[in-house]
């Protein structure tokens, strides 16, 4: 408030210090409000600090941490068929022991690849020396290996299965002499077995997660982490029978492909808890 000082009849100087009077008075009850409003402001301050400090310490819903492991299984009837076998050659000259290996593998592949439905690839190749005991002394010798590595896509029980088999019983009169014989999966067959697997490993994963739960009294929460192993088929080995002929005699079993789960999922109480208020 602004006031211009100027010359004044008797009656309105009263005037004037009436009004600054009451000017002082209006700066006064300014004041005192203002303080009121700036000691409410502070106070609204401290209890919404308050509220919100007892809203962060109060617990919220209890959640468990389950840990499992679950494994699960699946099998399926092999449509396929492989073999290992080995053929040697002994010379005391490494070069000649290598080229007689030579020409015994290039003979029991030409013959691998006629028959039909059948894969022949060579495997590992190997020259070592060895030391022979004869006649009371010692002789040394080299001896050079190499495997041959043969896959039949039919199943056990057909008729280009008694081939293959045959096959194998005239490579080992040649000296390839066979070292594994197993039942195995076409790749469309080990697809759907593993992921049948996988679906086995789930399903016990829900069921072991809920019996835990509810033993508990709490219920199943979300799944925090999930990691996934899927282990090497369990491949029948056939049957080695012994019979007058070199083929062998195979009795097949199925393919078992496995699945293994481990999972971390939270537990949960089985009833909301109370709101506070």
């Amino acid at each position: 408030i602004a006031i211009t000082m100027r010359s004044w009849p008797r009656h309105d100087k009263h005037r004037l210090r009436s009004t600054s009077g009451r000017v002082a008075q209006h700066r006064i009850i300014c004041d005192h409000w203002c303080m009121i409003a700036k000691s409410a402001l502070c106070a609204a301050a401290l209890l919404l600090a308050t509220a919100f400090g007892r809203a962060q310490a109060a617990p919220g819903p209890r959640a468990t941490t389950l840990s499992l492991s679950v494994s699960g299984s699946a099998a399926h009837a092999p449509d396929a068929m492989t073999a290992t076998l080995e053929g040697t050659a002994t010379d005391s000259d490494p070069a000649k022991a290598q080229a007689n290996l030579n020409a015994m593998m290039a003979k029991a592949l030409a013959s691998a690849r006629k028959t039909g439905s059948v894969t022949a690839t060579t495997g590992s190749y190997s020259v070592q020396q060895i030391t022979e005991h004869q006649n009371g002394g010692k002789q040394t010798a080299w001896r050079a290996t190499q495997a041959l590595n043969l896959r039949l896509a039919a199943a056990p029980d057909s008729s280009q299965a008694k081939a293959f088999l045959a096959m194998i019983g005239t490579l080992q009169t040649q000296g390839v002499l066979l070292q594994n014989l197993a039942g195995a999966l076409s790749p469309e067959a080990a697809q759907k077995t593993e992921t049948a697997a996988i679906r086995n490993a789930v399903h016990r994963l829900h069921i072991r997660a809920g019996a835990l739960a509810a033993a508990l009294g709490d219920r199943v929460g979300p799944i925090r982490r999930v990691s996934l192993d899927v282990a090497t088929p369990v491949r029948p080995v056939f049957r080695m029978m012994a019979v007058a002929a070199p083929a062998p005699v195979a009795a097949p079993g199925d393919v078992t492909e496995r699945a293994s789960l481990q999972a971390t999922i939270d537990l949960l109480p089985s009833s909301p808890a109370p709101k506070r208020h």
